[in-house]
């Protein structure tokens, strides 16, 4: 693959990106599987006629080995950030619960450009009940940002909703997200936001869609900002036949 962007008229700055790789997947035996991919990427930023060249291999290599309850799962990821190299291993779980259950976690450690080792995994669980669905999820990773910082994120989801008699679906979400940058002179920030929607068919052919959101930024040292979006929306389906 070949990629370019001139990010103004002048051509001042301009990204040139080159990758080259191969992918194999291989059912090594009735159980174990392989899926990998390995590869380089070159990338030359040219910003006022000062050149920056970043180049180096890239791993995604992941086993799975399916079991009667649920599967296991070792991934390595290597990739390439504006920055330098970033590494990550990690060991996963699937595991079947009965009445339709699920539970899914990961557990790992990722080794930054900066040389620092942070620990990074996720826990989530799924239920269906007698009319709707349960999701509860949070998850920690550590990122390289636009601004070229390294951030650690997490992120706590929730959410349920349920079918309705008359064809009709509400549901609720809630979420918190918030970025702990490791630079100790960035402000960190926090993102809060919950959710209420709810579908519902009118005739045939036409349906009703609303809902409602409230979402709170707060960044370190600043207050909060709020904001509030609600919604409805009509939908009107057509069917042709020859």
């Amino acid at each position: 693959s070949h990629r370019m962007q001139d990010e103004d008229d002048t051509g001042a700055s301009e990204t040139d990106t080159r990758s080259a790789g191969i992918r194999t997947i291989w059912q090594m035996t009735p159980i174990l599987s392989f899926n990998g991919r390995f590869g380089t990427t070159r990338t030359v930023e040219t910003e006022f006629g000062i050149k920056d060249v970043r180049e180096g291999g890239e791993i995604a290599a992941n086993l799975t080995l399916d079991r009667p309850n649920g599967n296991w799962g070792l991934s390595y990821d290597r990739s390439l950030t504006d920055v330098g190299t970033q590494s990550s291993l990690v060991v996963s779980r699937e595991l079947g619960l009965p009445r339709g259950g699920e539970i899914r976690t990961s557990l790992g450690v990722t080794h930054m450009p900066s040389g620092e080792h942070y620990a990074i995994g996720s826990l989530g669980f799924q239920r269906d009940t007698r009319r709707g669905n349960l999701n509860l999820s949070y998850n920690r990773s550590v990122q390289v940002n636009s601004d070229d910082d390294e951030v650690i994120r997490d992120r706590i989801r929730a959410s349920y909703g349920e079918e309705l008699p008359w064809g009709g679906r509400w549901a609720v979400s809630g979420s918190l997200f918030a970025s702990d940058f490791t630079d100790p002179a960035q402000d960190d920030l926090t993102t809060g936001q919950v959710s209420f929607n709810y579908d519902m068919p009118l005739t045939r052919d036409w349906d009703l869609s609303s809902g409602i959101s409230l979402r709170e930024t707060r960044e370190e040292g600043s207050s909060a900002d709020r904001e509030s979006t609600f919604f409805v929306s009509l939908q009107r389906s057509f069917q042709f036949r020859p």
